[in-house]
């Protein structure tokens, strides 16, 4: 990441049990930064492409995100996922 401030557009944590994050609308993002446990989500961009990623500490995105998408099987580990705009 670049030495400006990032902007954060959305920070949600995923706690198995008591809440469960299923998907992530954030039009614009470029970054994605995961803390906690790493895992393997559909990220859908504003173009309609997506491709399925194991997100794991700070990833530059090369395309702007619209959406990630979170599987059933990740929704039982725990972990904040932060998406923002540099």
């Amino acid at each position: 990441m670049s030495s400006a401030s990032p902007k954060i557009l959305a920070r949600v944590a995923n706690v198995p049990g008591v809440v469960e994050v299923d998907r992530v609308i954030v039009p614009g993002g470029d970054y994605v930064k995961i803390t906690g446990s790493s895992i393997t989500a559909t990220v859908v961009y504003l173009d309609g492409s997506s491709e399925v990623l194991t997100l794991s500490g700070t990833i530059q995105l090369k395309k702007r995100v619209a959406r990630i998408l979170i599987p059933s099987s990740e929704r039982s580990k725990s972990f904040v996922i932060e998406v923002g705009k540099l």
